[in-house]
């Protein structure tokens, strides 16, 4: 009896493991961890704003032009590490195709990225894309009808005009002037224009 025992025995101990190892339960696979959103800094105290580095201007179009519409987009846009703007979206509108225009802009431009301490960061800015139709250039004694002001210019000593410009200027963080840039002065140069008519 001995001899036919311990087979049967351990024929039941292996049949038994083998059922266990087949009902035991599966072990749920835990779902993805979601993606944290990138964190984005506001421009104060350690963190300094982004900068512009090259830009692409804007398309005006068919329609704005002929409706002689001027003036500037306000846009949102978060500058990432890399220097590119994003989730970009209009705070002040000017005109729906001018808008799309100055969103589709800015996607090109190039920034130096903000930072803090020292590091670069995403830090959100507030960009002003301006929209100005310019009259076509004129011969040297010729006047643009268009470009005379209504209001007069007033000279001034020395053979000086002076008139209303308009311009673009980068502050730093600091209140300083960084980058100035002419955007206009119609009434500036129409009276270069009707001097050099009157005077040759």
């Amino acid at each position: 009896m001995k001899v036919y025992m311990k087979p049967v025995f351990l024929f039941l101990i292996i049949l038994t493991g083998a059922l266990s190892a087949q009902t035991a339960p599966v072990e749920p696979i835990p779902p993805p961890t979601p993606a944290q959103p990138p964190v984005v800094f506001r421009v104060g105290g350690a963190v300094a704003p982004p900068a512009v580095l090259s830009k692409v201007e804007p398309t005006y179009t068919p329609e704005a032009k002929a409706k002689n519409i001027q003036g500037a987009v306000l846009l949102y846009a978060v500058v990432n590490t890399e220097g590119q703007a994003q989730n970009i979206r209009v705070l002040k509108p000017l005109d729906p195709g001018l808008d799309t225009a100055a969103i589709a802009a800015v996607k090109q431009w190039k920034f130096k990225p903000g930072t803090k301490d020292g590091d670069p960061v995403n830090v959100e800015a507030q960009i002003e894309v301006h929209f100005q139709l310019f009259t076509q250039p004129v011969k040297p004694g010729e006047v643009d009808a268009h470009a005379v002001p209504d209001k007069p210019t007033k000279p001034t000593k020395r053979g000086k005009t002076s008139g209303e410009a308009s311009a673009e200027v980068d502050v730093e963080r600091e209140a300083c002037a960084r980058i100035a840039e002419l955007m206009g002065a119609p009434e500036i140069a129409a009276a270069i224009r009707y001097r050099a008519k009157n005077h040759q």
